[in-house]
């Protein structure tokens, strides 16, 4: 008998493993599962956060398109990476638009069974504050990358950038030692590259 890919994906996820059977089947049970093609909307910028979000399969990339069309992405969410809890955390509406790289499938846990298990679940809560933790060096990291002056030659900006993502993507909290989840058109498009083809020429530029 074939395993629900559900239940797969919750006991690969670290922190169902600390809550009790009680809470891991109200969690399960209130788990809505959907599907999106390569490219289609998993949330809109500015949409109210009703739900925590975990990739079952598949890779999204957060991102921000400006006034003038210009697509800026934070970050790739590789299969099995959970993400959103900032937002649902406030409760404020959705600050980036969220986008299926792949063919993706995404488990949705409501809001109020977050909070839930954030007041009752004392392991659920410590995960959840090394999580934000992890999240937060991250953002450091980055701004103070931000603040080490203009690049010398243009494409300096781009072989960065595709070298800081390359390495975020493959030793980041959300994949655990795992490889690349994506080829390289997707990692293009995580780091802000242009043209996939460029990102070879720009990791044997940075090596």
């Amino acid at each position: 008998m074939t395993a629900d890919p559900l239940d797969l994906f919750l006991v690969q996820s670290p922190w169902v493993s600390a809550l009790t059977a009680e809470e891991a089947a109200r969690v399960r049970k209130a788990i809505t599962v959907r599907s999106y093609p390569a490219g289609g909307a998993v949330f809109a910028r500015g949409t109210p956060t009703a739900h925590w979000a975990g990739v079952m399969q598949g890779m999204l990339k957060l991102d921000n398109i400006t006034a003038e069309g210009r697509v800026s992405t934070f970050a790739g969410v590789p299969s099995g990476a959970w993400f959103g809890e900032g937002s649902v955390l406030k409760d404020e509406p959705r600050p980036y638009a969220v986008t299926a790289l792949t063919d993706s499938v995404v488990a949705l846990l409501p809001r109020s069974e977050f909070l839930r298990l954030l007041h009752e679940s004392h392991p659920f809560a410590l995960w959840l504050i090394g999580q934000l933790n992890a999240r937060l060096a991250r953002a450091c990291s980055h701004y103070f990358r931000g603040r080490e002056g203009p690049c010398r030659r243009a494409n300096l900006g781009a072989r960065r950038r595709v070298c800081s993502c390359t390495c975020k993507e493959r030793n980041n909290e959300w994949r655990a030692g795992k490889g690349l989840p994506f080829g390289l058109a997707g990692l293009g498009a995580v780091c802000g590259v242009a043209r996939a083809c460029k990102v070879p020429t720009l990791l044997r530029a940075g090596a």
